[in-house]
């Protein structure tokens, strides 16, 4: 185990984290977005809906 030289205290180890790969598709309107989230969807891929 590694300790910090200060106070002798274990070092907090970094999370592992997972690569994702992702697509994001700007759409013209909601409708279009709506078509594209029901393809993909059909396509059986994860899909999470956005609006900013």
């Amino acid at each position: 185990m590694t300790t910090s030289s200060i106070h002798d205290e274990p070092l907090a180890t970094e999370p592992e984290c997972p690569e994702l790969y992702q697509v994001v598709v700007q759409c013209d309107s909601e409708d279009q977005q709506r078509e594209l989230y029901q393809e993909m969807h059909q396509r059986g891929l994860p899909c999470k809906l956005l609006m900013l």
